[in-house]
């Protein structure tokens, strides 16, 4: 899929873990509604990792975030100014193999020129 000015688009997914779901969903939810990402999804997650010379464990929340190429910039900037943590996850990933419905759902979803983003699942 390409851009009015023929920048080929692609869909990202990105990840990033909260303290809580309060957070998650505030940031999320935001994102959400600038258009930011055409759909974010919330879930509890068990963590293990160093920090300050320690190694901690606890439960966190995980936000997985689907945009487009286009709007990938202002994503992570929106998640990095938002995020509690001094040191924020935030890691993209390019889906190298989507379906070109869903692809032009995110186009649609993440577009600043149409109306409210279009229905992605069927309600039949």
């Amino acid at each position: 899929m390409r851009s009015s000015l023929g920048t080929k688009i692609t869909g990202r997914l990105v990840f990033s873990t909260y303290r809580t779901k309060r957070e998650a969903s505030k940031i999320a939810r935001k994102a959400v509604s600038d258009r930011l990402a055409a759909c974010a999804n919330i879930f509890p997650i068990y963590s293990i990792y160093a920090w300050e010379g320690k190694i901690e464990e606890g439960i966190e929340v995980m936000v997985l975030y689907k945009t487009t190429s286009t709007k990938l910039r202002l994503l992570r900037r929106y998640i990095r100014d938002s995020h509690g943590y001094r040191v924020p996850e935030i890691v993209d990933l390019e889906m190298k193999s989507v379906n070109r419905s869903y692809l032009e759902w995110l186009v649609s979803a993440t577009s600043s020129d149409s109306g409210v983003p279009q229905q992605r699942h069927n309600t039949a």
